[in-house]
């Protein structure tokens, strides 16, 4: 599970192995939440506070179309 940006304690990943829809794990420590590519939408963990999960969205969002083409690297077009 590469690390493809960290930002601000924030490390986000995409898992090699993963399933579709394209979407990316925020880890923050061991809070968690998982961001739909397309949509933005989350997974939220149990753990996850709702200051942090705003503030991970909006690092997603930021950087969604890096993150897109990271999904594209690391799944192929196919996959998103």
């Amino acid at each position: 599970m590469p690390t493809v940006l960290r930002e601000n304690g924030f490390d986000v990943m995409i898992f090699t192995h993963d399933h579709e829809p394209a979407h990316v794990h925020v880890f923050y420590g061991d809070e968690l939440i998982i961001f739909d590519l397309l949509d933005l939408s989350s997974r939220i963990h149990p753990k996850m506070k709702t200051s942090n999960a705003r503030r991970a969205k909006q690092l997603v969002a930021t950087h969604r179309n890096f993150l897109m083409n990271k999904w594209k690297e690391i799944h192929g077009s196919s996959h998103v």
